[in-house]
């Protein structure tokens, strides 16, 4: 199991003396090893403001506007949404009492926006912050209350090419405010990195201006066949689960609609075995989720063993001998074909091990020489004709065959997709 990121903490209010040296400034590869994700802490949405206080007649613009960057990895907004990178606030103040004042700006892109708003620990006002449109009608509140020497940090939703306004509520002789703030891109295709790093996740935003869920659907390339883990986290509020389903290149689910959550100290994960080539077989992932940002990310290893697809092409299991095989997701069931021999008055054992996506089952049969005959079987103390193995989030699999013979014998194992969405990644072997 994998870690969460580490965490952020933009909604934690800073202590006076680190946001007082802000302004000072500016008044003139395994994932094993990620420690823990912090995700954004606080309200989303304030208590309304007094109407009152955002009439056109009581405000006024402050010195000049902010500019917004555009980030789509992890990395990329820890970076810029970080009291360590002070270089990146931009500073207002004002010389006189005023009732209010705003600063104008627009969204470079259509998303969720991060913004981030710092008070001089000098300031001798508590203030409210809104969001606004530019006919004063107001939108969300992003903070009931801003004191001197602490910062906020809020969510806004954006659309690219439409005037917004963040809004002071009453501002002193003086005061000194920095503002600085990134959206991140939502409801467009985007590709995953190839780096396991989380750091390196892509991130999107998950609900549009209207707080409807965006459709949006992450692109990835497999040479290879194996495992793919697709790892998938709220980062705002840590508590939006997400939906996902893995595609083929046209778009086409070959997977069930999957839930994942953040469980604790670990990010959701889902695994599927997928199949490769050496063009590079496209891959997608579609998302929706009701966090306002999220990240995701995966990690693929490869699977080697081209298992036989029919009994007369049957893989052979040699004694001590690990096999790592993929039952790829695709649009239709399959079988996969093993055969080994247990020599007389011996017993055998064949061990299973891996990830079964989840919403889907495989089910193992263990068959005599002709191919057809099943053997019974031991599950949970039942006896069963194949034993059934079900995919869950953030699991594995684990399960064996095992049993003694009189005479020498040949026995086949028949690997079996339980339907079109059913996928699965996995080691044999044949105990010695």
């Amino acid at each position: 199991m994998k870690k969460c990121f580490k965490k952020l903490g933009w909604f934690v209010i800073v202590l006076t003396f680190v946001v007082g040296m802000l302004m000072t400034d500016a008044g003139a590869e395994d994932l094993a090893s990620v420690s823990v994700l912090e995700t954004i802490e606080g309200t989303v949405k304030a208590p309304a403001l007094a109407e009152a206080g955002i009439q056109k007649s009581s405000i006024k613009k402050m010195s000049s506007d902010f500019s917004i960057a555009t980030v789509k990895t992890y990395e990329a907004l820890n970076n810029y949404i970080s009291l360590d990178h002070a270089k990146h606030f931009q500073s207002f103040g004002s010389d006189e009492d005023i009732q209010g004042a705003f600063v104008r700006f627009e969204s470079p892109k259509t998303g969720n926006m991060v913004i981030q708003v710092v008070s001089a620990s000098g300031n001798a006002n508590t203030v409210q912050v809104a969001q606004r449109e530019s006919d004063g009608t107001y939108m969300n509140g992003i903070s009931n209350g801003l004191r001197p020497g602490y910062v906020v940090t809020s969510c806004i939703p954006v659309e690219a090419n439409t005037e917004y306004m963040l809004y002071f509520s009453s501002i002193s002789a003086g005061d000194i405010y920095k503002v600085r703030a990134a959206v991140v891109p939502g409801g467009k295709s985007g590709t995953l990195s190839t780096s396991s790093n989380t750091d390196k996740f892509a991130i999107g935003a998950g609900t549009n201006i209207n707080h409807n869920k965006y459709t949006t659907y992450w692109k990835m390339k497999a040479k290879k066949n194996g495992r793919l883990n697709v790892y998938v986290q709220d980062i705002f509020t840590a508590s939006q689960k997400a939906k996902i389903t893995l595609c083929n290149s046209k778009k086409k689910a070959i997977s069930s609609a999957i839930t994942i959550g953040n469980y604790e100290d670990v990010m959701g994960r889902a695994s599927f075995g997928i199949a490769g080539d050496s063009d590079g077989r496209v891959y997608y992932v579609k998302v929706q989720t009701a966090a306002p940002i999220y990240a995701i990310g995966y990690k693929f290893n490869s699977f080697t063993t081209k298992a036989g697809t029919k009994k007369s092409k049957a893989t052979t299991l040699s004694k001590g001998k690990t096999k790592s095989v993929t039952l790829a997701a695709s649009t239709s069931t399959g079988d996969q074909w093993y055969k080994f021999k247990v020599s007389k008055n011996k017993s055998f054992r064949i061990n299973f091990s891996g990830n079964v996506a989840p919403g889907s089952s495989v089910k193992i049969y263990l068959l005599k020489s002709d191919g057809k005959t099943k053997v019974k079987l031991n599950q949970n103390g039942k006896k069963v004709s194949a034993l059934t193995l079900k995919g869950k989030v953030n699991g594995s699999n684990t399960a064996y065959i095992s049993g003694k013979v009189s005479k020498a014998s040949t026995f086949y194992i028949k690997v079996s997709k339980a339907s079109k969405a059913s996928s699965a990644a996995y080691k044999i072997s044949y105990k010695k």
